[in-house]
């Protein structure tokens, strides 16, 4: 399934999102974030089709207690999943040689675990590849490297099932990376990142970005 996340509206502390079935431009759900003056952290709240389910910031006891098993070596910006949905997200890493550590974000939802990673590619933006249980892979989450008015935009292709664990990730990835508190920016914006690590483009499966 191919769905576009666009960000439209972006104000110091709050960000509305809609999620479109890019085959037919149907709106197919909604997304606000709300955050607060001295916060990085906010609340989302998720509606797509006939659910609805909440993100709210918790602390690192909380994840240790939870899913203390699955965590590799750090927790970062980790949140709470509730309402139709249930589980957790945060940022991790896993240290692969003596000097290099492999980063990537892991989703715990209704027992099961998701883990997306990300390449950049220059010009070409990044690729976000999702997998079920760290091998299994389930889609992926495209983004360009320009943004205008400070208004991000996801392409997400993921079978049927995952859809709603690759909106989280969209959501996590949204605030981790790009949510700035308090600035508001007019005007064309480009980031590029380009990926050095094998082990970080050896995960994108789209031949778009790895021919």
């Amino acid at each position: 399934m191919e769905l576009l996340v666009q960000q439209t509206k972006k104000d110091l502390y709050a960000a509305e999102f809609c999620i479109y079935d890019k085959s037919t431009n149907s709106l197919l759900g909604q997304i606000w974030f709300t955050g607060s003056m001295g916060s990085i952290h906010g609340k989302f709240v998720i509606r797509y089709l006939n659910t609805e389910f909440y993100m709210n910031h918790v602390g690192k006891d909380v994840i240790k207690s939870a899913e203390g098993p699955f965590i590799k070596q750090s927790i970062y910006k980790p949140y709470q999943i509730s309402g139709s949905h249930t589980g957790y997200i945060w940022n991790d890493e896993e240290k692969i040689s003596a000097f290099k550590s492999l980063g990537f974000r892991l989703l715990r939802l209704e027992g099961n675990s998701y883990y997306t990673y990300t390449a950049g590619f220059g010009e070409k933006g990044t690729c976000s590849p999702i997998y079920y249980n760290d091998d299994i892979y389930i889609g992926e989450i495209r983004k360009e490297c320009k943004v205008l008015d400070d208004l991000h935009v996801f392409d997400v292709g993921v079978s049927d099932e995952s859809v709603i664990p690759a909106i989280i990730n969209v959501c996590h990835k949204w605030l981790v990376g790009f949510y700035k508190p308090g600035e508001i920016f007019k005007g064309w914006k480009i980031s590029k990142y380009k990926s050095f690590m094998k082990e970080e483009i050896q995960k994108v499966r789209n031949p778009y970005y790895i021919n």
